[in-house]
């Protein structure tokens, strides 16, 4: 039995992996910020354990892991998935772009992934999986290739990416693994009217990145390379 820990569990890509894994009868600690009523169900497994956590805000993160950490000194995989696209920003014009609002965008999907790596260090070892849900908008050469669309999303992606860097230099020192992952533009609320790929599909790719452990640090959900 795996110990797993879902950052952002409550729908979508999250909601699917912590499905997965308590299917699996995988120890799993779901933590999330709203309450879902597809969570809920999962709830009732003895080895599902719900936990309340903003990755907005470091000490919510640090109390959730502490609790973790008081039930298991050994993690096996981390899945940072929490994130947010401000819908307000497509298709808005540079000249009115409210640049205060980026704030957010970047303290959650880019420190919030570093918030939870930290808080469960200590529980990181040369057996554990981290796979940090990112996206090919944070590829620079990508995105000259395409037209703009949501400028605070690209940033705080591509800022993630270079945390994921950093973490796998670091990660000699405790040989646990590290990944960033495009899960595909998803048929999810964020994916929106843009969504072709199925959550579950999306899912079992990631799940099969995360027991294998041998792809490249930057890659989608079937684990092709992706360019920086």
């Amino acid at each position: 039995m795996k110990t797993i820990v879902i950052g952002g569990s409550s729908r979508g890509l999250g909601l699917e992996l912590t499905r997965k894994h308590v299917q699996s009868g995988n120890q799993v600690f779901a933590l999330y910020r709203h309450m879902s009523a597809g969570l809920e169900k999962l709830a009732v497994n003895n080895n599902c354990t719900l936990l309340p956590c903003d990755m907005a805000d470091t000490k919510s993160v640090q109390k959730a892991c502490r609790k973790i950490l008081e039930i298991t000194q050994e993690i096996s995989q981390i899945y940072c998935v929490a994130g947010i696209m401000p819908q307000n920003m497509n298709g808005q014009s540079f000249e009115t772009m409210d640049l205060d609002s980026f704030e957010t965008c970047y303290n959650i999907n880019a420190i919030g992934a570093l918030r939870l790596i930290q808080a469960l260090y200590p529980g990181i070892n040369e057996k554990t999986s981290v796979l940090i849900i990112s996206s090919e908008s944070g590829s620079m050469s990508l995105t000259l290739e395409r037209p703009f669309i949501n400028l605070p999303y690209h940033m705080s992606k591509a800022a993630l990416n270079m945390a994921g860097c950093v973490l796998k230099n670091w990660s000699s020192e405790k040989g646990f693994s590290v990944n960033l992952i495009h899960p595909g533009c998803m048929k999810t609320d964020m994916g929106g009217q843009w969504g072709t790929v199925e959550v579950e599909e999306s899912a079992k790719g990631i799940l099969k990145i995360a027991e294998e452990k041998t792809a490249p640090l930057f890659v989608d959900y079937n684990e092709n390379t992706l360019p920086w």
